[in-house]
C-alpha cells in the first residue's frame, strides 16, 4: 500500500482526481445512458480523491469547483439545454476551473532555489525525522550531511518535537550565518495539536528565525486525507515570511521506498542516507556543491 499512501501524500493524487473529472467531460455531450454514466461514475470518483488528496487549496475554491462541476455535469446531461455549442462551452467552463487549479499547484511541486550561502553553516529545526530514536546515533542524516560534504551542521532537532517543542527550544539560539532548514510539523499533525495552535506556534517560530537576508527553507508537510488546514497554514506562514517550501513528494519518496523506514515514518540507516541526499539536492547549491 506504499503506493497509496505516495499518491495522497505526495499530492499526485490531486492531478489523478483532476484527470478523472475531465476526461469523461466529452461523454456527457454524448446522448447515450450509458456515456452517461461512465460520466458520473468518473466525475464522482474524481471529486472524492480531491478531496481526500489533502491538496491546501482554499475552501471556497473547493466549494465553487465542486458546485460548478455537479451543476456542470447535471446540465450537460439535461435534454433541455439542446444547443450542443452552450454544451460544449459549459464543458470548457468547467474544465477550464480545474485546470487553473492543477496550474497553481504547479509551483509547489518545484524546489527551492537557493542563493549562495556567506556560509557553509546550516541550522536544522526538526524532529525525530532528523533527530532520529536513539541519542547521538552517528547515522542520522544530519551528521551524514555534515560529514559527506563538510557542512556545519547546528542541529536543534528532537524526537517527538512539535512546532510548539521547536520554539520552546530554539527560544535562546542565535542564528548566525548560514541557512535554517525546518522540518517540523509531523507530530503536531498526526498528533493531538490543533491547527490553529500548530499555526501559532509556527507563526511565532518563523518570525523568530526569518530575518532580512537569511535563507529558510521548510519541508511540506505531508497532509493525510482531510488534513488540509495543517497544509494551508503552513503556505500561508511560508508565503508571509518568504520560506521557500520543499515539496511533500521529496518526503513522501523517502517515507514509502522500501527499507527506508522502520514504522513508515523514523528512518533506517538508508533512510537518513536517501534523506541526506535530498536535503544536499536543495541546500548544496548554496554551498557549491563541494
Amino acid at each position: 500500500m506504499a503506493w497509496l499512501t505516495y499518491l495522497f501524500g505526495s499530492g499526485l493524487a490531486f492531478y489523478i482526481g483532476i484527470a478523472c473529472v475531465l476526461l469523461p467531460l466529452p461523454l456527457s455531450l454524448s446522448a447515450g445512458r450509458g456515456s452517461r454514466a461512465v460520466s458520473n461514475v468518473s466525475a464522482g470518483v474524481g471529486l472524492v480523491v480531491i478531496v481526500l488528496s489533502g491538496t491546501p487549496l482554499p475552501l471556497w475554491f473547493y466549494r465553487i469547483a465542486i458546485a460548478a462541476t455537479l451543476i456542470g455535469l447535471g446540465v450537460l446531461q439535461s435534454t433541455r439545454l439542446s444547443s450542443r455549442r452552450h454544451k460544449i462551452g459549459l464543458a470548457l467552463l468547467v474544465a477550464l476551473v480545474w485546470l487553473a487549479a492543477a496550474a497553481s499547484e504547479l509551483p509547489h511541486q518545484l524546489q527551492p532555489k537557493l542563493k549562495a550561502s556567506p556560509s557553509r553553516r546550516l541550522f536544522l529545526i526538526g524532529d525525530s525525522i532528523s533527530a532520529g530514536l536513539k541519542t547521538d546515533d552517528p547515522a542520522v542524516w544530519p551528521k551524514l550531511l555534515a560529514n559527506q560534504h563538510d557542512v556545519d551542521v547546528v542541529d536543534h532537532s528532537r524526537a517527538g518535537a512539535t512546532a510548539a517543542v521547536a520554539l520552546s527550544r530554539t527560544k535562546d539560539v542565535a542564528f548566525g550565518d548560514g541557512i535554517v532548514l525546518v522540518e517540523i510539523g509531523g507530530n503536531d499533525l498526526l498528533g493531538s495539536t490543533p491547527a490553529e495552535d500548530f499555526g501559532r506556534n509556527l507563526d511565532t517560530l518563523l518570525s523568530r528565525v526569518c530575518v532580512p537576508g537569511r535563507q529558510v527553507v521548510m519541508f511540506e508537510l505531508p497532509i493525510p486525507p482531510l488534513g488540509n488546514a495543517y497544509g494551508r497554514i503552513q503556505r500561508e506562514l511560508a508565503a508571509q515570511y518568504h520560506v521557500q517550501l520543499i515539496p511533500k513528494r521529496t518526503l513522501m519518496g523517502i517515507l514509502t521506498a522500501d527499507g527506508a523506514t522502520i514504522d513508515s515514518l523514523h528512518l533506517t540507516p538508508m533512510g537518513h542516507q536517501r534523506m541526506a541526499e535530498a536535503v544536499w539536492k536543495v541546500v548544496g547549491p548554496a554551498y557549491g556543491n563541494n
